[in-house]
């Protein structure tokens, strides 16, 4: 049963090698046949796929950047879906099937070969398609396209250095058929254009002009033999030599019944130049002019086209600047909006940065305390303490009340030595510090168990602190004296024999 399989394979694969030859087909259809033999695989479920592929293959374009494989492909397609219907043995109609998935595959894979080997012809046939060429040159057109075509072929048979070699004869045709397309274009108009005139004689009633649309015409067909890449330059020349022929043509015409004039038929002529003239003088709406000479005629007109090209221009100008006026207003308008609109932002983001730094600064604050108390602030604590507040206050009442009582002596006794008064001040100064250092050092016992290095500082602080009060307090007491003693001093001094009021 196999060798009866294997034969009608070996049969139907034969029968496709009478399609296009490909150098590899004997190797695809044999890999297909192996595969098949040695396959578990739903016959169904193969040519779905390859179905799938080749629409694939279909939209690529096989048909043009690899035909071979393509026509292969499709033909052993076809007999996989006939050996379907036909139920025949399931290898028969999977070696069909997964024959045309490889070259389906192959076809694909050369098509990318193609694109980039042939990529210059490619671009080549782009080009003339822009220029026209495929309607103004049809037939040549085509016969580039089947030289390409050829050159896939040879690409198909693992041929492609011959392939490259081929190719450049086919872009030196491309070359030709685009020059030859722009002589159409551009060439053609303009010799045409200087037939019409010489039709018309010119070459005998307006020769100057003739021979310069002539040496115009020969101009342009180098143009465009040496510059043809130049479009824009080929189309400037080509409207210039049909210019000149047009000009030699009507030159021709108006100046052959010239030849045949009377004095009549002379100044009719010259009263239809001088019409025409008067048909632009009223659209310029000018004074007479027919007075004038024909040459002065025109003068007078181009001077009048030249003022009112120079208003027009000058009305050009005022409005562009006036438009220019405007947008600028415009943008100023918006910037100034701009700027109201973002000051509440700018504010508001001002208000947040300031509230951010205080609250950073608070945290810093609160972070250092803790760390800081003890050896930062010993001193305000010790302040602050009612323990410590309550010597101060005692010694600044008695430094007040012994001053009062020195002036109320002092007043009093007129005859003592200011020197006692100011032993005796002196005295109760010592004396004041003394109970003051005494009651300083009377810390509560309390403050001693909990800071006792912070006590110590505390009180020698508070101590030079009350030594400076008393020293202020005495040196108060002494100019206070002073002044007593010259107040007493000034006094008038009372007799002996006088008797004191009551």
């Amino acid at each position: 049963m196999k060798k009866t399989l294997l034969s009608l394979c070996a049969v139907s694969l034969l029968s496709a090698c009478s399609g296009p030859a490909i150098k590899d087909t004997a190797i695809i259809q044999q890999t297909a046949l192996n595969q098949a033999q040695n396959s578990e695989q739903n016959p169904q479920e193969v040519i779905e796929n390859t179905r799938n592929t080749q629409i694939k293959a279909q939209q690529q374009d096989l048909y043009y950047y690899s035909p071979s494989y393509m026509a292969q492909a499709e033909v052993e397609m076809a007999k996989a879906e006939e050996s379907l219907k036909q139920s025949k043995p399931a290898s028969t109609t999977i070696t069909h099937s997964l024959t045309a998935q490889a070259l389906f595959d192959r076809g694909l894979a050369t098509k990318d070969v193609v694109i980039n080997q042939l990529k210059p012809s490619f671009d080549g046939i782009d080009m003339l398609k822009e220029i026209n060429s495929h309607t103004l040159l049809k037939g040549d057109f085509e016969d580039i396209q089947d030289d390409i075509k050829d050159l896939i072929l040879l690409i198909e048979q693992n041929k492609t250095s011959d392939a490259l070699n081929e190719q450049k004869e086919v872009l030196s045709d491309i070359t030709e058929l685009e020059i030859q397309t722009l002589k159409v274009t551009y060439f053609s108009s303009a010799e045409n254009a200087l037939e019409k005139a010489e039709d018309a004689d010119a070459e005998e009633y307006a020769a100057k002009t003739f021979e310069s649309a002539e040496k115009a015409l020969e101009k342009l067909e180098l143009t465009v033999e040496n510059q043809y890449k130049d479009r824009e330059l080929l189309a400037q020349k080509s409207t210039a030599t049909i210019q000149l022929a047009q000009h030699a043509e009507h030159v021709a015409k108006a100046a052959k019944p010239l030849l045949k004039l009377d004095a009549e038929k002379a100044e009719q002529h010259i009263l239809y130049v001088e019409s025409l003239l008067e048909r632009v003088t009223k659209a310029l709406n000018h004074d007479a002019i027919t007075h004038m000479p024909l040459n002065n005629q025109s003068i007078a007109l181009a001077q009048a086209v030249e003022r009112l090209n120079k208003q027009a221009q000058t009305n050009i100008n005022t409005s562009q600047w006036a438009l220019e006026k405007q947008q600028l207003e415009t943008v100023i308008a918006e910037l100034k909006q701009a700027q109201l609109d973002a000051a509440p932002k700018a504010s508001e983001t001002n208000q947040e940065q300031e509230q951010a730094s205080n609250t950073e600064e608070a945290d810093n604050t609160t972070a250092l305390t803790p760390a800081t108390a003890t050896d930062v602030t010993p001193a305000k604590n010790q302040e602050d303490s009612p323990a410590q507040e309550a010597p101060v206050s005692a010694l600044n009442d008695t430094l007040k009340q012994d001053t009062t009582d020195l002036t109320n002596t002092a007043l009093k006794t007129e005859d003592t030595p200011s020197t006692d008064n100011t032993a005796a001040l002196e005295a109760v100064t010592v004396e004041d510090t003394t109970q003051a250092s005494v009651e300083t050092e009377q810390t509560p016992a309390s403050e001693e168990v909990d800071a006792p290095e912070t006590q110590v500082t505390a009180e020698t602080e508070t101590e030079a602190q009350v030594t400076a009060e008393t020293e202020t307090e005495a040196q108060v007491t002494t100019e206070t004296e002073t002044e007593t003693e010259t107040s007493i001093s000034s006094e008038p001094t009372t007799n002996a024999n006088e008797t004191p009021q009551p």
